[in-house]
This record gives structure tokens, sequence and C-alpha cells, in this order.
């Protein structure tokens, strides 16, 4: 894996364009699965996926003498991969980030964004800060778009709802219950993190659910991420699925998988 980045990336010291940034965070994002599917019982939290994911990609960078950061118009340096970024558009979040507002609603944030060099040296440090509604006011108005990447991160993480599922006795009648509502709270978030993404028109979105709380069939859930693929007719955007957890509830080696569409 390294050895294909490191012949991908032969001019090390220019500037982060939109396939180099689509390969690090990709790099990045399978790098953090396969960490998961080893070792699935040190991730306990969503924050635990972000810590790791941080330092796989800020690594990434570092080996491969890629910037870090640039500097903005007034002379500051500025991070290219920030966590919890602002989104430019404002939205309500009972209508799961389907719509954009002008007047209403409040802007997002997004777990993961590499952002443009490009846009970073034309805009001032409070722009690039994003904190300030009349800077993301005139942002919209330009039609400016200062991403790269972007990785919106979900986790259905180990908890004491289905412990009743670990006694063999209940694990198949528990499974049957709970299995199409997991499913539809996987469509639901998936679908929202994509769509907040797609609408702040960002060129490589991804969305990466983990799951440890208990196996799912995979027919089902690649199912599930082509359904959406298709629902959102949208070739930029990348589902990524992974599913791993404690022996006694993983119990077979069809338990254990990730996917990507």
């Amino acid at each position: 894996m390294r050895t294909i980045v490191k012949d991908s990336f032969q001019n090390q010291n220019q500037m982060m364009n939109l396939e180099r940034a689509k390969e690090i965070a990709g790099i990045a994002i399978l790098t953090l699965i396969e960490k998961f599917m080893n070792q699935p019982t040190i991730f306990l939290e969503e924050k635990h996926l972000h810590n790791e994911f941080d330092r796989i990609i800020k690594d990434l960078l570092l080996t491969e003498q890629l910037p870090t950061h640039s500097k903005t118009k007034d002379g500051h340096d500025f991070p290219i991969v920030m966590n919890e970024y602002t989104t430019i558009s404002k939205f309500k979040k009972e209508d799961s980030f389907q719509m954009v507002y002008e007047d209403d609603g409040h802007p997002g944030s997004i777990d993961y964004v590499m952002l443009d060099e490009n846009w970073i040296q034309k805009n001032t440090y409070l722009t690039c800060v994003n904190k300030d509604e009349d800077s993301r006011k005139l942002t919209r108005k330009l039609s400016e778009n200062p991403y790269l990447v972007s990785v919106e991160f979900k986790f259905l993480h180990f908890g004491k709802e289905y412990k009743s599922y670990d006694e063999l006795q209940n694990s198949k009648e528990i499974f049957k219950e709970t299995k199409e509502s997991r499913l539809k709270k996987i469509k639901k978030e998936i679908l929202e993190d994509a769509c907040k993404q797609l609408h702040e028109i960002v060129p490589s979105p991804n969305v990466v659910y983990f799951n440890s709380e208990l196996p799912l069939p995979e027919e089902e859930t690649l199912g599930l991420l082509k359904e959406i693929k298709k629902t959102l007719d949208a070739k930029n955007l990348t589902l990524w699925y992974a599913q791993a957890g404690v022996s006694y509830r993983f119990k077979t080696e069809e338990n254990f998988y990730h996917l990507k569409e």
C-alpha cells in the first residue's frame, strides 16, 4: 500500500490536488477499517475512530512529504486537514439535511475535510476558520468551494441494550426483532451524512459506517448501500461499511466483513 502511494506521488512538494487528496483519504479510511477489523474491541465510541483516523491521515501526509498546512491571504498558517469543520451551507436537522436554507437554519459540521490550498491562499484567516456567518455568506454568494475531500463517520457501537442477545437461547429471536430496525437506522444516518456533504458540493464525499453492536448479513448491508447510491444518484460519493466485534457476539468469520460502494 505504501509503495503505491510513493509511486503515485513523485512530485512530493507540489500542492495537494484532488486526485492526491482522494487517494490519501482512501488509504487512510481503509487503514482505519483494517485496524477496526483486527481490533474492534478497542474502539468504544465514535471519537476513538476520529482519533485514530486523525493520526493515520496526518502520518500519511508527513511520510509522503505532502503539505499539512498552507498560508492564508493575510499570511497565517492554516491546516489542510480539519476535524469538525463548519459547513458553508445552513440546514435544519429535523429535515435530515434534505434542504439548504439562507435565512433560517444553522450550519452543520463535517467530521473531516481536506481543504483546497488554492482556496486557503486566496482567503483571509477569518474566512478559512469559517465560524463567521458574514464570511460564510460571502463564500456562498461567490459560489466558492473550499473542499477537496470530506469524510463523515458513524458508529453503531457495542452497548448494554443487546446483552440478552448474547445468551444463546435468545439470540435468534433478538436478532430477528432488531435486524430491520438497525438497517433502517443505518440507512437514515448514511443518507443524512451523504446529503450534508452533497449540498456542500464536496468533490469527493465519503460516509464510513462502523458496526460493532451486532452482526448484520453482508448481502442485505450491500443491498442497502447500493440502494442509497441509486437514490442519491451521486457518482462522486463513496460509501464504506465495516462490522466486527466481540467474539461471543460476532461468532463466525462471515460476521466480519467490510464493503465499499
